[in-house]
């Protein structure tokens, strides 16, 4: 079976034949150009692998601090769900569905707290009825945007929690750790930025056929490239 899938992602052969109603859902997926490793929560992981790297400190500490009957999102810009602290099961069926991987769009799944946080770039609560979809009325969703350095949305931290559950500080307790996750983000940006400079600079020290040297403010010697590694006369720093 599985060399029967590898043939048709990869050539759109059906065989051997397969159910009418699967086989004109494997189609739509090949015509709509879905990407079939995107289900792959590693790679989406991998894909927002900064977002994820900074926000694995600060997840636990909410969820932790809030309690047991909370649990704590993160997604990222598309809305999909890169990692949860907490028990879904506490929150009911809605838990069921709620998993790393899942998406979570307003065509789908309505106005929920994370959802809006994504479309209008602003922290949030919503609470019972406030949602658009029943089957969360019995919930408080809260979220907070993690933004990118030019403004940009770049992901969100969410909880949800029963209504019986509510707790006031939850709002401001998601937009500080949102505000921690951005600044995060953007110091990562800031060394990896320094990082490639560096190193292209020091392609183009390393590619000069002068001998070149670095020497600090005590007369040490911090930095030689090739050339000058290959004089034969001592260097005397005074």
């Amino acid at each position: 079976m599985r060399k029967a899938w590898e043939r048709f992602v990869n050539a759109g052969k059906l065989t051997p034949p397969v159910p009418a109603q699967l086989a004109e859902g494997r189609k739509g997926c090949r015509r709509r150009g879905t990407d079939h490793k995107s289900a792959d929560i590693s790679l989406l992981r991998d894909k927002d692998k900064a977002l994820v790297e900074v926000a694995r400190d600060f997840l636990p500490i909410v969820q932790q601090t809030l309690g047991r009957d909370f649990v704590v999102i993160l997604v990222n810009k598309d809305g999909i769900v890169l990692d949860i602290k907490g028990n879904p099961l506490v929150l009911g069926r809605m838990g069921e569905s709620l998993c790393c991987g899942a998406l979570l769009r307003e065509a789908e799944v309505g106005n929920l707290a994370v959802t809006t946080a994504l479309r209008a770039g602003a922290a949030v609560e919503v609470e019972g009825v406030e949602h658009f979809c029943q089957a969360y009325h019995d919930l408080v969703s809260s979220a907070a945007p993690i933004l990118a350095p030019d403004g940009s949305v770049y992901g969100a931290i969410g909880v949800f929690n029963r209504i019986e559950h509510k707790n006031p500080y939850v709002l401001g307790m998601i937009r500080t750790a949102a505000q921690a996750i951005t600044n995060g983000v953007y110091m990562n940006m800031v060394d990896e930025e320094l990082r490639l400079q560096h190193k292209y600079l020091e392609a183009i020290v390393e590619s000069i056929s002068d001998g070149f040297v670095a020497i600090d403010g005590s007369g040490r010697l911090t930095y030689m490239n090739a050339s000058a590694g290959r004089v034969k006369y001592p260097l005397i720093c005074r």
